[in-house]
């Protein structure tokens, strides 16, 4: 079954792979949806690099340059809303995007 993630503005469509801020589409690639859902389901706790390259390139052996790309990606997307609740600019297979923080924990909604 479906779930959508909600975490401060945005909204995480995981059926539809797409990312929204209120009613804004967010335009992120598919690796990216793949991260930012495995960085939601495990907010506040340490997601390793390994398990992330899983996550987005399943079966696929990849440069480590391919995952900083993609999260990039994420940290311009979420603007400073992951840095507002980390409090640290970097953040990845150490530290969650700041999901972690009271006002960010993910709410799951079954479709």
């Amino acid at each position: 079954m479906p779930v959508d993630y909600q975490f401060g503005p945005f909204r995480l469509d995981a059926r539809l792979g797409i990312l929204l801020r209120g009613t804004e589409l967010i335009g992120i690639g598919q690796r990216a949806v793949a991260l930012l859902r495995l960085l939601v389901e495990r907010a506040g706790e340490p997601v390793a690099k390994e398990d992330l390259i899983a996550a987005a390139w399943p079966g696929l052996a990849i440069e480590d340059s391919n995952l900083t790309v993609q999260m990039a990606a994420l940290r311009k997307a979420l603007g400073e809303c992951h840095r507002a609740a980390s409090g640290s600019r970097r953040w990845g297979h150490k530290d969650s995007p700041g999901l972690a923080a009271a006002d960010m924990e993910p709410q799951r909604h079954r479709n």
